[in-house]
């Protein structure tokens, strides 16, 4: 199992003694798999020098760039389930609408080069995803999920830049991540979270990629949800 970290600089420390970085696949199953996960989705053409950072680092062997479409910021995984289930995925929606109906919208800053044991990210900094993380645990999000709630104290919210499709020697993408480290790459506003469905099975990781619904942010104390139609 990955080490998890409480905070940027532990995840630095770890990865600056590595000599591998780990299969991003080898996280997840053979098996038909899918995860419900919140993100925030951050348009390419706000980040350009994050598309920048794909480039030189995807000419590397078994590095694989996020596409640019699908760019986005980790705020919570929600479950993994063997099959989609649109009534679950409803109810999911409706219990984030109802925990997060008094947040309002929020910025958050993308600022330096991270590299996790299977990812390189751009970290994210500014109390909002964090908060919305709160807001679900507070509301008991988890209960009778087959699914740990994630931990707060071990979860970093993070821009992933690319992952390591197998295990590969470490040096060359620290060398690159190093030149970056302190790298500004923007501020983003953030209205919207959404709840996406990703296949994880090895044999089809990450694709095809389904938005299930939107929640906004600031829409009034009853907040307000969209499903997305199939």
């Amino acid at each position: 199992m990955s080490p998890l970290f409480s905070t940027y600089e532990e995840a630095w420390a770890y990865f600056a003694g590595a000599e591998e970085m780990e299969s991003f696949p080898d996280q997840y199953a053979e098996a038909e798999a899918h995860l419900l996960t919140w993100y925030i989705q951050v348009a390419a053409e706000a980040v350009p020098r994050v598309v920048d950072l794909q480039a030189t680092l995807t000419q590397l062997p078994d590095l694989v760039p996020i596409p640019s479409a699908r760019l986005h910021v980790s705020v919570a995984p929600a479950m993994v389930a063997d099959q989609p289930d649109l009534r679950l995925e409803a109810e999911l929606l409706e219990q984030a609408r109802r925990a997060w109906k008094d947040e309002l919208p929020f910025e958050i800053e993308l600022a330096g080069v991270n590299v996790f044991p299977t990812a390189v990210v751009v970290e994210v900094h500014g109390e909002g995803p964090g908060r919305l993380l709160e807001r679900l645990l507070e509301t008991g999000y988890w209960h009778g999920l087959p699914w740990r709630a994630p931990n707060r104290a071990i979860f970093l919210s993070h821009l992933t830049v690319a992952i390591a499709a197998r295990r590969r020697p470490a040096r060359e993408v620290r060398r690159i991540v190093e030149a970056h480290r302190d790298d500004r790459y923007g501020t983003v506003l953030v209205t919207t979270l959404e709840l996406c469905r990703i296949p994880v099975a090895r044999s089809r990781l990450l694709q095809p990629w389904h938005v299930v619904g939107r929640v906004l942010l600031g829409e009034g104390t009853e907040g307000q949800w969209a499903p997305v139609p199939h």
